[in-house]
C-alpha cells in the first residue's frame, strides 16, 4: 500500500500552526519538556493542516480515532513513514518498529517484500499505478485496494492519501511546500457492519447541522459505498422494528430485481436492507433514474411502469431524448450539459460551491404513446478518483392544469389591482419622476386536499399583509377570522368534492380572513377544480385545486371592481403549458416577458405624457393669474426615461 491522500473539507485563509517550533511558545511543563509527545512529532498540526487543507478534493466525512492512519515524509528517499497510529497497528498485525521507515507498499504482499517498481502480483496494479501518479503529482487520491496483514491475511483497505502544504512548520514562504502525506486507512470489510451495530443501537453521532447551514461538505461519496450502503441513521422506533422482524423482510413482495431473503437464521442485514431499497424504488411515487451528461439512461428504477409503462430494461442506455417531446429536446439538452459546469474550475469543484441542482420539465411519451409532463430534480454526481460524472435524478409525472376561462367568469371573474402615482420634482436637467404604487386586490395559490396552502400568490401581502412564505404550508382555515364556521365547512365539503368527485364548477363564498396587523379583510374566497390535461388513467394525480381570494372594499368610482377579460371564454387558462402545443414552455416564458416589458414601457410612456400635460395645465393656471412658474416641468418630460415605476412587469 501507498500512503493516501484526502484534502480537508474546509479550506481556510489562516497560516498552519508551527509543528515543531516549540521554544518559541511555552513549555507544556514546568520540566520543559513536550510531556504530550513521547516521539517529540507534533501530529496535532498535521491533523489540523489535514482539516484546514485549501481547496479539499476529497470528502473524508466524521473521522475519530477508530480510523488508522500514517504519515509519511515525501524528503526522504522512498517516502519512509514516520508517524504510524495505534490503530494501523492494530489493522495491520505489524508493531510501530516495524513500521516506521518503511514505505508503504510492503502492506501489498502477503510476505511484506515488495521492492520498488516490482509488477503487482497480489494486489490491482491499476490501483497502485493511480496512487502513485496522484502522490506524484501532489494530489489527493482515494480507492480500494487489498492489503495484507502481518499473518497473511488479506483485507480490502479504503486508502485516503492527503498531501498537505505548509512545509515543515506552516511558516508562509512555506505555503506552497508539500513535505508530508497522510494517509487513511480502513478495513471495508468490518467498518459497515461496526457503524450498522451503532445504528441499531442508537449510538452513532449524526451531525444535524451540516444540513441546517454548518460547514458545508463535499458530496463526494466512496465508489465502494454502492455495494453496502447503510440505512439512514435516523428513522423511527416503527420502521427499525420492522426491519428487525424477519417475518416481514420475508413479507416483502418478490421483483425482477429483487433479492431473495436469505435462507440462513440469521439474516444478513445488509441484504435484508438491499431488499427493501428494492421494493422501495418498485413502489414509491416518483421514481429515480441515472443519466449522462449526453442524456443517456444509465439507471433507471422499476417503478418508472408504473408512471411511464416502461421496463427499466427497455430504456437503459437509450437517450431521454427519444422520450421527449420534440420541442423540448433543445430545452433540455441545454440543461443537461450546463449541469456539468461548476463555477470557479471545470476540473475541481471548489470548497465553498455544492453541485448544481438540475431541474429539468419536459413532456415524456409513455408506452402507450401519449405525452405527460415529467419533472426531474437531482445533482451532479462526479465519482471520486475517476472524475466520471452523471445526473441523479427524482423524476414525477405531473398532473398540469385545464381551466376554461368562462369558469373564472363564473367564480367572479378577476379583481383590478389599484394603481396610485405621484410625481418627485428633480432638479432641473433630471426632469421629474412619476412613483408608480401598484396595490393587489386579489390574490391566486393552489390547495391540497386536507387544505394546506401549497402555493401563495404574490398579492397575499397586499390583501392580508403576509408574506408568501409565511403562509405557504399553512392551513387555509387558520387564517379565516372567529365565528366563519359556515366557511369553514363549505371549504372542507368543497375540497372533498372536488378531489372525490372531480366536479368541475367554481365555487364561490363570502367570508373575513385575518390580516398581519390584527384587522380583519372582507373578502371573496373563490375554489377552482382544473380538469387534467392527460396521464390520469397512468395514475397521474389530479391538479391541485386552485383558490382565489379577492378582497371586497369600497373603490372609487372610476374604477372597476372586477377586470374585463380579454381571452375567448372558451380559451385555456394554461394554453401555454398544453402537452401538444408546439413551442417549449421556456420559449412561451420568454415570449411573455418580452411582451410585459413591451406594456410596461408602454405604460410608463402614458403615464410620463399624462403627468407632463397636468404640469403644463399647472404652468397654463399659474401664468394666466400673473404668478410667476419655475420652466421646470417643459424640460421634464421630453422623455418617458424620467418615469420610476415601484411596480414589476409581472414577469
Amino acid at each position: 500500500m501507498t500512503a493516501v491522500s484526502s484534502k480537508s473539507l474546509q479550506p481556510s485563509t489562516t497560516q498552519y500552526p508551527p509543528s515543531s517550533n516549540a521554544l518559541s511558545l511555552a513549555a507544556p511543563s514546568s520540566l520543559g519538556l513536550p510531556v504530550y509527545s513521547s516521539s517529540g512529532f507534533d501530529l496535532l498540526s498535521i491533523l489540523a493542516r489535514v482539516v484546514n487543507r485549501p481547496n479539499p478534493r476529497i470528502s473524508l466525512g466524521p473521522v475519530d480515532l477508530t480510523c488508522s492512519f500514517v504519515v509519511a515524509d515525501v524528503r526522504r528517499h522512498d517516502n519512509p513513514i514516520i508517524f504510524c497510529s495505534p490503530t494501523f497497528c492494530a489493522l495491520t498485525g505489524y508493531d510501530e518498529s516495524e513500521v516506521v521507515g518503511r514505505n508503504c507498499r510492503f502492506l501489498q504482499a502477503p510476505n511484506g517484500a515488495v521492492t520498488k517498481g516490482e509488477q503487482r502480483r497480489f494486489t490491482s496494479p491499476e490501483a497502485v499505478s493511480y496512487m502513485r501518479k496522484s502522490l506524484a503529482a501532489d494530489k489527493e487520491c482515494q480507492t480500494s485496494i487489498v492489503n495484507y496483514r502481518k499473518n497473511g491475511t488479506a483485507f480490502i483497505n479504503l486508502v485516503t492519501v492527503i498531501p498537505i502544504p505548509g512545509g515543515e512548520q506552516g511558516l508562509p514562504h512555506e505555503e506552497h511546500e508539500v513535505y508530508y502525506h497522510v494517509g487513511f486507512q480502513v478495513d471495508l470489510n468490518e467498518q459497515p457492519n461496526a457503524i450498522l451495530d451503532k445504528l441499531r443501537d442508537g449510538s452513532y453521532m449524526v451531525n444535524y447541522t451540516a444540513a441546517g447551514g454548518g460547514a458545508p461538505q463535499l458530496p463526494y461519496p466512496t465508489r465502494e459505498r454502492k455495494g453496502h450502503n447503510p440505512p439512514q441513521p435516523v428513522m423511527s422506533k416503527g420502521l427499525k422494528a420492522l426491519l428487525a422482524d424477519r417475518t416481514f423482510i420475508e413479507s416483502l413482495p418478490p421483483s425482477s430485481t429483487t433479492v431473495a431473503p436469505p435462507s440462513s437464521e440469521k439474516a444478513d442485514s445488509r441484504e435484508a436492507s438491499t431488499s427493501l431499497s428494492t421494493v422501495l424504488l418498485s413502489n414509491t411515487p416518483d421514481f429515480m433514474l441515472v443519466v449522462s451528461l449526453k442524456g443517456l439512461f444509465l439507471y433507471v428504477a422499476p417503478a418508472v411502469r408504473r408512471v411511464l409503462g416502461y421496463e427499466p430494461e427497455e430504456l437503459v442506455g437509450k437517450a431521454i431524448t427519444d422520450y421527449c417531446y420534440q420541442h423540448d429536446i433543445v430545452p433540455l439538452t441545454r440543461e443537461l450539459k450546463e449541469s456539468s459546469a461548476t463555477p470557479g474550475s471545470t476540473n475541481d469543484l471548489p470548497h465553498s460551491t455544492m453541485p448544481r441542482t438540475v431541474d429539468l420539465l419536459f413532456r415524456a411519451r409513455t408506452k402507450a404513446g401519449d405525452y405527460v409532463w415529467v419533472e426531474c430534480r437531482g445533482r451532479l454526481h462526479v465519482e471520486p478518483g475517476k472524475g466520471r460524472k452523471a445526473i441523479i435524478l427524482s423524476g414525477r409525472a405531473m398532473g398540469m392544469a385545464s381551466m376554461i376561462w368562462s369558469s373564472i367568469v363564473q367564480g367572479g371573474g378577476l379583481n383590478t389591482s389599484i394603481r396610485n402615482t405621484r410625481a418627485i420634482s428633480r432638479p432641473e436637467d433630471e426632469g421629474v419622476e412619476v412613483e408608480v404604487v401598484e396595490t393587489e386586490r386579489e390574490f391566486w395559490g393552489s390547495l391540497s386536499k386536507e387544505g394546506v396552502l401549497l402555493v401563495v400568490g404574490r398579492g397575499a401581502k397586499d390583501v392580508l399583509g403576509w408574506a408568501e412564505s409565511e403562509m405557504q404550508g399553512m392551513m387555509l382555515a387558520s387564517y379565516l377570522a372567529n365565528g366563519e364556521e359556515h366557511a369553514m365547512n363549505v371549504l372542507d365539503e368543497e375540497l372533498r368534492r372536488m378531489y372525490s368527485e372531480g366536479r368541475m364548477d367554481s365555487r364561490r363564498v363570502y367570508t373575513r380572513m385575518r390580516r398581519k396587523d390584527g384587522g380583519h379583510a372582507s373578502v371573496h374566497l373563490v375554489l377552482h377544480q382544473p380538469q387534467p390535461q392527460s396521464g390520469h388513467d397512468l395514475g397521474i394525480p389530479r391538479p391541485s385545486v386552485l383558490y382565489q381570494i379577492q378582497v371586497i372594499d369600497h373603490l372609487p368610482s372610476n374604477i372597476q371592481a372586477s377586470g374585463t377579460l380579454c381571452h375567448e371564454s372558451s380559451g385555456d387558462v394554461f394554453e401555454e403549458l398544453q402537452v401538444t402545443r408546439g413551442t417549449s414552455w421556456q420559449y412561451e416564458l420568454q415570449q411573455l416577458r418580452f411582451a410585459n416589458q413591451t406594456l410596461n414601457d408602454e405604460i410608463g410612456l402614458l403615464e410620463a405624457q399624462r403627468v407632463q400635460a397636468e404640469q403644463q395645465q399647472q404652468q397654463h393656471q399659474q401664468s394666466s393669474r400673473g404668478e410667476p412658474y419655475d420652466g421646470r416641468a417643459s424640460s421634464s418630460y421630453n422623455s418617458y426615461g424620467g418615469v420610476k415605476r415601484s411596480w414589476d412587469s409581472r414577469q
